[in-house]
């Protein structure tokens, strides 16, 4: 398992502990820090702290997989495709049946509504020009 997918994974069990237990943000990453000190807790923290302060904007899509994946597409320095495609694995390891192409869809149809608008988002590479 890659060094970001057990990031991503974290990240989504916090979101979800946050959620379920309503217990605050900054709690449950202490927590998660104290017991596992070597993970990447800046990348795991900006996931879990931008879905949270992003939270209203990204509750047209109430998931925290499709949370987490849309504010990385849009804020952070990750390829499109590689955040799609680790928010398919989580949905596929967490979610229910189809979850993975239930995310997939949704996703891939963002990712397409918003590159054809011009908006690639902060560390959105643009699609190549096929040769």
């Amino acid at each position: 398992m890659t060094h970001r997918r057990r990031a991503r994974q974290l990240a989504l069990q916090i979101l979800f502990q946050t959620d379920l237990g309503k217990f605050p943000i900054e709690d449950v990453l202490a927590a998660h820090r104290a017991e596992r000190p070597r993970e990447d807790w800046p990348f795991i923290t900006s996931l879990c702290a931008g879905v949270t302060d992003h939270r209203k904007a990204l509750d047209e899509v109430d998931r925290n997989v499709l949370r987490m994946a849309l504010f990385e597409m849009r804020q952070m320095d990750t390829p499109a495709t590689v955040v799609i495609n680790e928010a398919v694995e989580l949905a596929k390891t967490y979610g229910g049946e189809g979850s993975g192409r239930f995310v997939n869809g949704i996703l891939g149809t963002i990712y397409r509504e918003f590159t054809r608008a011009g908006n690639a988002g902060a560390g959105e590479v643009k699609p190549r020009a096929r040769k």
